[in-house]
């Protein structure tokens, strides 16, 4: 019988293998964070080549209907069902149901009832492999003897939806930890991991569904903790733990060998150099397991890949990573692409910083590549983006989500008379094999149309592939010394796509222009925005002019938005902006001269450099 079961899932698990190519992979991260706001699940349709030079497409519905992603999971061909993390601006409803296609809300519910407060949405949120079920345990319940619970929900999944059971864990503390259930992909049992060990439940996974509980040593965990996470070997032959708490085994992962039951003996490995494991996955050949670190060392993230065969003895290799951005903190999650080429690392840290990051096969301490994307903040009153406190899946099946459309932010010189044109770049986040149009109009703010700039309305349509349009707007100028002003492009009405969800915000329309004037005697920078397109690996320079200053003062470059593109800086003394782009974007940032309170907003768009492949778009 097992030498069969084991065919079985050799097969399986071959036929997956065989029907995921590296072109037909989709990574959903979620950028949660309980700090400063609502956050977004964030979408990159097509990993084939890895993130660089993508566009991003962002799932968060508007104010009030906002999401703030922690652990989540993905049902059907477009849906995803996220544990939403209560924080600023963030109802208190448990989990959100979102249809990634259309980056939008479906319907929020709260799995312990309509007045339950003990599922806050910390931790993980998993369908089983029949998808009749979607599992969740929560991290903040109330602490105390058998806080640690799972909500067990029946699908399909709606506004109404409620647990059918709510078990009492073994242990004392709830999991935050993404990662906290693996199942057998055959049989559909769950393996829970908690502080005291971890419990086999077999469908509908009710109670009297219990199989057994395998005790473990003890994690404490000061405050709720993210306790231990939890990986299944794809011939589910293997458990492996680990346990991310304060004490004990914060560098040690449990190793389990089938056949399970509570008499289970269990091995330590214990992985030099680590601080504070995290989650660990599989590969999808099973011959290597990759385990996270929460703590950086030295300023640079931590990987470990541990070799099969499992043990106390495995062979493990340290994975580190290059230092990137201003925030060195460590992750919290991984997952591994079905084709075994990738592996994305999230959650852990939230703000400028923060960037995803996605390693490229071999998982060897030689071989590893690795590559890093700021996400881009929205800002007021959403959270600081990075890659926030979640996790991030990759999707077998890409979702074709519609494309995205954004505006840019600019800024124009007056000029003395006649007209400046302000032309503002309208563009998809990806091509669209229908035509795409969207409604515009331009409103007044501290500008007024007719005596500071022309107002203009209409449609503009993309054809099928097309991804970039303008809006030309003329300026007026005049001689007369007056504070700088603004005016904006709001978007409406969009056909065949969606708009980017900052763009939707009712106090904040979705294109911006500021007018600086040239008229008084106060000193300004003169250089107009956006700078002209860079592209990834080709030299760049730009030059930064201001007029009125008495004497030379020292640039730079200050950065509330996004970082300033990797591979250039600015030259204090000279006001050039140079080097050479590392990776592909959309950057907002503000130039400053010290001493004075002078500073100006620019957008710069780093281009692929692979141009053919991109229709040199």
């Amino acid at each position: 019988m097992r030498t069969r079961e084991f065919a079985m899932r050799s097969a399986l698990i071959w036929s997956i293998l065989v029907a995921v190519s590296a072109s037909a992979q989709e990574l959903v991260f979620s950028t949660g964070d309980d700090v400063s706001g609502p956050s977004a699940l964030v979408v990159f349709p097509d990993l084939g080549a890895g993130i660089d030079g993508q566009t991003p497409i962002y799932v968060l519905p508007t104010l009030p209907d906002v999401i703030n992603p922690h652990g989540f999971t993905l049902i059907g061909s477009t849906m995803a069902v996220a544990g939403k993390i209560p924080g600023f601006q963030t109802p208190r409803v448990g989990v959100d149901i979102i249809d990634i296609a259309t980056a939008s809300l479906i319907a929020s519910f709260n799995p312990g009832g309509a007045n339950n407060t003990d599922y806050k949405g910390l931790g993980t949120l998993i369908v089983n492999p029949a998808g009749s079920h979607v599992l969740l345990a929560s991290g903040t319940v109330p602490l105390g003897v058998n806080s640690s619970k799972l909500w067990v929900v029946p699908t399909p999944l709606s506004e109404f939806s409620v647990a059918s059971e709510i078990l009492s864990m073994p242990g004392n503390f709830g999991t935050a930890q993404t990662h906290a259930i693996a199942f057998d992909s055959l049989t559909g049992r769950a393996y829970v991991a908690h502080t005291a060990g971890v419990t086999a439940i077999d469908p509908p996974y009710a109670a009297i569904d219990i199989a057994y509980t395998i005790t473990l040593p003890t994690v404490f965990e000061a405050n709720g903790g993210l306790s231990r996470s939890i990986a299944l070997s794809p011939d589910s032959s293997t458990l492996l733990l680990t346990s991310g708490g304060a004490n004990p085994g914060q560098n040690v992962v449990t190793i389990i060998h089938a056949p399970f039951s509570a008499a289970s003996a269990h091995e330590e490995l214990t992985v030099d150099h680590a601080s504070q494991l995290r989650a660990i996955a599989f590969t999808p050949d099973g011959s290597r397991a990759l385990a996270v670190d929460a703590v950086a060392t030295f300023g640079r993230g931590q990987v470990f890949a541990i070799a099969a065969p499992f043990s106390a003895s495995s062979a493990v290799e340290w994975l580190r990573l290059p230092v990137v951005g201003q925030n060195n903190g460590g992750f919290e999650d991984i997952d591994i692409s079905p084709d075994g080429s990738k592996a994305a690392l999230g959650g852990g840290c939230a703000g400028d910083g923060c960037p995803l990051v996605v390693l490229h096969a071999p998982f060897t301490e030689t071989g590893v590549t690795v590559e890093t994307m700021n996400v881009p903040q929205f800002g007021y009153p959403y959270g600081n983006a990075g890659r926030g406190a979640g996790t991030a899946h990759f999707w077998p099946t890409p979702t074709s989500p519609q494309p995205q459309i954004s505006i840019d932010r600019l800024s124009l010189t007056e000029g003395n008379s006649g007209t400046r044109l302000a032309v503002f770049t309208v563009s998809l986040s990806n091509p669209s094999t229908q035509t795409v149009s969207v409604d515009y109009a331009t409103q007044d703010s501290t500008a007024q149309a007719g005596s500071d700039y022309t107002a203009v309305a209409g449609t503009l349509s993309f054809a099928p592939g097309q991804t970039r349009r303008t809006i030309s707007v003329p300026v007026i100028g005049d001689g007369v010394a007056e504070p700088d002003e603004r005016f904006h492009i709001g978007l409406g009405n969009p056909l065949n796509a969606s708009l980017l969800p900052q763009a939707n915000q009712t106090n904040g329309p979705d294109g911006a222009c500021i007018i600086v004037d040239d008229d008084s005697s106060s000193a300004y920078i003169a250089t107009d925005s956006p700078l002209p397109d860079a592209a990834v690996g080709a030299p760049y320079a730009q030059p930064f002019t201001a007029v009125g200053t008495m004497s030379a003062l020292s640039w730079g470059v200050a950065d509330p938005n996004a970082e300033l593109p990797g591979g250039l800086a600015m030259d204090a003394a000279t006001g050039v902006l140079s080097g050479v782009p590392a990776h592909a974007g959309s950057y907002y940032f503000h130039v400053y001269l010290a001493g004075l309170n002078i500073s100006r907003e620019y957008h710069l768009i780093v281009r692929n450099d692979r141009i053919f492949a991109n229709g040199f778009d």
